[in-house]
């Protein structure tokens, strides 16, 4: 079973749960999930020592320390400086209405009519 993963850490690797899913199913009798890296001149192979799955977002970690050398992924976080607390609880909650919004529009679910209701919602949110 060939899937990709990427580095993220030192040894630490993410992938898709699905993938590891199926990693798991074709290991054959040991059980043993390895990875494998084509280098410039040879395929270097590393065993899976831990796997953390999270099937509900498909996404799985990595542990294999065969590749603690690994340059990770060149990910920067910075602070936004337009963005106060509030603005950024005000964006959330409003991408997830929209979200709900299409959700109940593509199923067909109506959205409430008392105005009660959308009181207490609002508060919530």
């Amino acid at each position: 079973m060939l899937g990709t993963a990427f580095p993220i850490g030192p040894g630490l690797f993410m992938t898709a749960a699905h993938v590891l899913k199926d990693a798991r199913d074709d290991a054959g009798p040991d059980g043993q999930i390895a990875l494998f890296r084509k280098g410039p001149w040879e395929i270097e192979a590393g065993e899976v020592q831990k796997e953390e799955p999270f099937p509900g977002l498909d996404l799985a970690l990595l542990w294999c320390p065969h590749f603690r050398r690994l340059p990770h992924l060149p990910i920067r976080v910075e602070a936004l400086e337009f963005l106060t607390p509030v603005g950024v609880a005000f964006g959330r909650t409003a991408l997830g209405a929209i979200a709900l919004v299409l959700v109940c529009k593509s199923r067909r679910i109506p959205l409430p009519k008392d105005r009660r209701i959308w009181r207490h919602l609002w508060i919530v949110a």
